[in-house]
């Protein structure tokens, strides 16, 4: 690729550019993995400057660069991008230098506070079970078709590791890749100039507005997979029954195929053995998807009616003094009321929950998440990752949410916390272990510590 090339790619987003016929031969956003003949792409990120790095990238033979920097001199050629479209531009450039991988492929997005993941795991067994070559994109796991998966690092990857999955999966033969893609990912437009064949919008409650800074701008967020980065017949399913749904639904009208659900006064159209309301929105949100790509009813059917959704959300655990445990990733306080609201009526003893609050993160829905807690019989409190806050800070925060005469303990420290408070469950007591569902570590201070929620049940077999 010439630097002429690149000129033209990024036209929406430059300010200025360096001219000539400059051969490119690879490009990075890392100036770790900077190869010579490389172009370095160095932007404001989340945490860091990637301008402070171009120097480096010089040294370690990056023959161009591209910069969110204005005033950023070099004694290489330069690729000046707007403010605020550093992301954007770097999207555009991995798709480039990847080939475009994408356009082999049918993509199916969905985004939406919660019931992401749960939706992606069964679109794609369905999709599975119709014949359809299928991988996946999301929190839990890359799957990329062959019989091979990647542990996830976030739930839709950054640019240049995204492409490179999307490569895998067209050598694996993939035909369809079910996608979640966050919100943090449709502002950044990490997907690039990718068009979605079809789309789903869950619900939408408080989160990550340590991000977004605003309800108003994550929704926005989210709303962009529907306005911009879809085909022009893609079909859009969209759950009703939420106000942002309903509002979204409304916004479309006319603009492409809604496949609107409501389930507040009616029959779910399939039925499916996970337990939960939200459950039944989750499969409903599927079976809508696989539908409008042309999956046959029987199969929808019978998919959706044997499947066991996706690993850490209320996954089952049978502890030998007779409780049970649940691991699931409710993370807001909407997941919290949807996963007790789920278990309560089967319950046959008492109904506690442990759960704790991430660190970094909005500090507002500490309190929030702890009064939905405090609907359980009894409550746990206890870390989830800290990072680099000071997990007593964090549960402090959480503790003015829990009203006088709940039922509560407090222990910091996360394994502890959930061996004690199964130790003090009676035979018929169920236990909800919120928070961290599938994750395999502990975040501390920018170390993940190796370990799930999981992990520590399973440490209860060998207790007996």
């Amino acid at each position: 690729m010439k630097l002429s090339d690149l000129k033209e790619i990024l036209s929406d987003y430059l300010l200025d550019a360096s001219s000539g016929e400059l051969p490119l031969f690879a490009s990075a956003a890392d100036s770790r993995e900077v190869r010579p003949g490389a172009l370095v792409c160095a932007v404001h990120g989340a945490v860091t400057d990637g301008n402070r790095f171009v120097d480096k990238a010089i040294a370690a033979g990056a023959s161009a660069v591209l910069s969110d920097d204005p005033s950023l001199a070099s004694s290489v050629p330069v690729l000046h991008v707007r403010p605020n479209t550093g992301y954007q531009a770097v999207a555009r450039v991995a798709e480039a230098f990847a080939g475009y991988p994408a356009r082999a492929l049918r993509l199916v997005g969905i985004t939406g506070t919660c019931g992401k993941t749960t939706t992606a795991f069964l679109t794609k067994e369905i999709l599975r079970d119709a014949g359809v070559k299928t991988g996946m994109i999301g929190t839990v796991v890359y799957d990329v078709g062959g019989g091979k998966e990647l542990p996830a690092d976030r739930t839709t990857p950054t640019p240049f590791l995204l492409q490179d999955l999307f490569r895998q999966m067209v050598k694996n033969g993939v035909h369809t890749v079910v996608m979640e893609c966050s919100s943090a990912a449709l502002d950044q437009e990490r997907t690039g100039s990718v068009r979605f064949a079809a789309a789903a919008f869950t619900n939408f409650s408080r989160d990550h507005l340590d991000y977004h800074g605003t309800m108003d701008a994550y929704l926005s967020a989210k709303k962009k997979l529907f306005f911009q980065c879809l085909t022009a017949d893609a079909a859009t399913v969209v759950n009703l029954d939420d106000d942002a749904g309903a509002e979204l639904a409304r916004e479309l009208s006319g603009k492409r195929p809604i496949l609107g659900f409501s389930l507040k006064n009616g029959t779910p159209p399939w039925n499916t053995a996970l337990p939960g309301a939200f459950n039944q929105y989750n499969a409903t949100c599927a079976g809508l998807l696989a539908r409008s790509l042309g999956v046959p009813e029987e199969i929808i059917a019978g998919t959706l009616a044997k499947t066991t959704g996706a690993p850490g959300r209320l996954q089952r655990f049978v502890c030998p003094n007779g409780a049970t445990a649940f691991v699931d990733y409710a993370h807001t306080p909407e997941e919290i009321t949807c996963a007790l609201d789920a278990l309560r009526p089967e319950c046959p003893g008492r109904l506690g929950i442990l759960f704790g609050c991430g660190g970094d993160r909005d500090r507002g829905k500490r309190p929030m998440m702890a009064a939905a807690a405090a609907a359980a019989d009894f409550v746990w409190l206890t870390s989830d990752n800290p990072r680099t806050e000071d997990p007593l800070a964090i549960i402090a925060d959480a503790r003015a949410g829990i009203p006088e005469g709940c039922l509560l303990r407090i222990e910091p420290d996360r394994r502890k916390a959930i061996l004690a408070a199964v130790a003090e469950c009676n035979p018929g007591d169920w236990l909800l272990v919120a928070g961290k569902g599938h994750e395999g570590y502990q975040e501390i201070n920018h170390v993940k510590i190796p370990g799930s929620d999981w992990d520590v049940l399973q440490t209860l077999k060998n207790t007996r």
